[in-house]
């Protein structure tokens, strides 16, 4: 029922190509645009699929703003919390107050159920990412999925420098990727691959035995300690990892990396709309975008440098693998179901 229900979406958003066009917010916001006046306080939950090693630089930021809110993260991968939230809308009770995960599609969903809170922040005028006209949501950080490396396996020499390097025999038994039926970013990936090779691509994935983690996370954790030594990872993980002195490295594909925008939007149950408006307004501020880039995420403002250790957008736009998020939100199973068939032993 849940992915006939997205399957008949009405869409109203605009996707901006990154690094090579942006579109300005519409000057007339809707009256749910503004901010209430009075200091937000009382308790705000966020669902999010930002990771723990990003959480860790965010949380202090977030306290140190909304000093008069006790601001609960609660984390797990876009496809859990996708679950959790389906769960909750089920039942009447749904626990988030914002939602923040790497899935655009699914937040076109929520708006096709009238379950989100129009809010246009101040700040959003030629953004970069994957924009909602009606102002439901609002991409607020851009991953990228690139190829990470394990340098005491693999010689820079002999690293692959293209996704298609991957379907290499040579590879056998030593590559790793998330599993998107489970993570956002990794579905998001999956669909710009098969876009550009088809589903043999996964096929030749398959044939070399390439193991499939729960998510990001345990995938650059066997990254690291060498039970992969090549992954189809998130840039960011890659950079968290080099950052603390871990034998990995990044590779920027030549074919193409593939360019994730991850919104931000309210949930509209919320008990506390001022509070949560006053979050999704901060981290459009130069400060709130200056901690995802700490949190070693790329800003959706292109006057901002990457994370440490990452190229800029511009650097690697060009060549960048397009994702259609306006037609996945009517593939959404199918392709996960696809996915599935073709890694089936």
């Amino acid at each position: 029922m849940f992915l006939k229900i997205r399957a008949a979406l009405g869409i109203g958003l605009t996707l901006v190509v990154l690094m090579v066009s942006a579109c300005a917010a519409p000057t007339t916001a809707p009256a749910s645009a503004t901010t209430a006046s009075a200091a937000p306080s009382g308790k705000l939950t966020v669902y999010t699929s930002i990771q723990p090693d990003m959480l860790k630089e965010i949380e202090p930021v977030v306290k140190q703003k909304m000093p008069g809110v006790e601001v609960t993260f609660f984390q797990a991968g876009t496809e859990k919390l996708v679950a959790k939230l389906a769960a909750e809308m089920e039942a009447g009770k749904v626990g988030a107050d914002v939602l923040m995960v790497a899935d655009p599609a699914y937040y076109l969903f929520l708006k096709s159920k009238e379950m989100l809170l129009p809010h246009k922040p101040a700040n959003t005028a030629g953004l970069l990412g994957f924009q909602d006209l009606d102002g439901y949501f609002s991409s607020v950080r851009i991953i990228n999925g690139v190829i990470g490396y394990n340098t005491k396996l693999v010689k820079a020499a002999d690293a692959p420098t293209k996704f298609s390097d991957l379907k290499d025999p040579k590879w056998k038994n030593k590559l790793g990727m998330p599993d998107p039926t489970l993570s956002g970013s990794a579905f998001g990936t999956v669909a710009a691959l098969a876009n550009k090779y088809g589903w043999d691509y996964f096929k030749a994935m398959k044939d070399n035995k390439i193991f499939i983690a729960d998510g990001q996370g345990t995938l650059e954790k066997k990254l690291v300690s060498g039970e992969v030594a090549v992954a189809i990872i998130l840039e960011t993980n890659i950079l968290i990892a080099k950052d603390r002195g871990d034998p990995v490295e990044l590779i920027y594909p030549e074919d193409g990396v593939v360019v994730l925008p991850s919104p931000i939007g309210i949930i509209k149950t919320t008990a506390n709309p001022n509070a949560a408006k006053a979050m999704v307004d901060f981290w459009f501020t130069q400060e709130g975008q200056e901690t995802i880039v700490k949190g070693w995420m790329h800003s959706v403002r292109s006057d901002l440098q990457p994370p440490k250790g990452a190229l800029s957008l511009a650097e690697f736009s060009k060549r960048q693998l397009p994702v259609d998020w306006q037609k996945l939100a009517f593939e959404i199973g199918p392709l996960k179901d696809a996915f599935t068939k073709v890694m089936q032993p």
